[in-house]
């Protein structure tokens, strides 16, 4: 299984682009045009559908805000971090994590297929 999150090209179309996607620059999805990354169209496929690989997501500002969209959509939140307490006693039972551990216990990588 894959997890997939649609993507469009922006030019041509005459749309603006919504507060809950994101859009790329040209150079970064294909050569050619700018994209709109659609977080709201999250949804999870068979990776036997996925043909060729065309490329990797490697600006981090980019991957954050295509998750920060994700999260939003999937009604995800994490607790406020206080600066230098990040490690202070929290009994998790009764707290979300913060974001920092949630990433630590998971990797989030992106590839565009």
């Amino acid at each position: 299984m894959a997890t997939v999150v649609p993507a469009t090209k922006l030019e041509d179309k005459q749309r603006k682009v919504y507060p809950f996607e994101v859009q790329l620059p040209r150079g970064t999805l294909t050569v050619d045009h700018e994209s709109i990354v659609m977080p709201h169209q999250i949804r999870s496929v068979s990776a036997m559908r996925l043909l060729e690989k065309i490329g990797t997501l490697h600006d981090p500002e980019q991957q954050a805000q295509i998750e920060n969209r994700m999260l939003e959509h999937l009604g995800i939140s994490f607790e406020a971090e206080e600066a230098g307490s990040a490690q202070a006693f929290r009994p998790h039972s009764l707290l979300r994590p913060t974001r920092t551990e949630a990433l630590q216990s998971s990797t989030i990588r992106i590839r565009l297929w």
